[in-house]
C-alpha cells in the first residue's frame, strides 16, 4: 500500500504542477469567483479546494482508519481555525487546525512528520491529516465557515 500511496503522490503532485504551469489550478492573486470550500474524497484518499466551480488546489489526504477511526461523512464547515493546538485526547501537536465539529474532535491538520510519507492511506483517528505544504495554504485560505463535505 505504501508503493501505491507514493506512486499517487507523484502522480497527483505531477498534475497538479502541470495544471499550475497551464494557468489552472492553484489560485494566486485573482478575484474571488465564488464560496470557498473544500471537498474530501475518502475511498480515493484525496481533498479538493474550489472557489465557486474553480479549482483551486488538489492534494492527497488521510482520513480515518476503518473500522474505529471512521472519518464521518457529510456536510460540514469550518468552525474555529488554530494554529498550533495540542490535542487533548491524543496529546500530539496539530498544525493549521481547521475544526469541522461543534465537539471538537474532528477537523483537517498538517499530518506529523513521520505520516506525511503515508498521505493517500486512511491511517487517522477521523481527522483529515493533510501534507504541510496543503496544511499551511489551507489554513489561509479557509476562512471560518467554509463548507466542507465529506464523502
Amino acid at each position: 500500500m505504501a508503493v501505491f500511496a507514493g506512486t499517487a503522490a507523484w502522480v497527483l503532485s505531477t498534475l497538479i504542477y502541470a495544471s499550475c504551469s497551464t494557468g489552472i489550478g492553484i489560485i494566486q492573486g485573482s478575484e474571488p469567483d465564488g464560496q470557498r470550500s473544500a471537498t474530501v474524497r475518502v475511498e480515493n484518499q484525496y481533498i479538493l479546494f474550489q472557489e465557486g466551480e474553480r479549482e483551486a488546489n488538489l492534494a492527497l489526504v488521510s482520513t480515518g482508519r476503518p473500522p474505529h477511526f471512521s472519518t464521518p461523512k457529510g456536510d460540514f464547515t469550518v468552525l474555529y481555525r488554530l494554529r498550533n493546538p495540542m490535542s487533548s485526547t491524543y496529546h500530539v501537536r496539530m498544525p493549521y487546525w481547521l475544526c469541522i465539529v461543534p465537539s471538537g474532535a474532528i477537523g483537517l491538520h498538517q499530518a506529523g512528520s513521520s505520516a506525511e510519507s503515508r498521505l493517500g492511506e486512511p491511517l487517522s483517528h477521523g481527522c483529515v491529516r493533510l501534507g504541510r505544504f496543503t496544511a499551511e495554504w489551507a489554513y489561509s485560505w479557509m476562512p471560518t465557515g467554509a463548507p466542507v463535505s465529506i464523502h
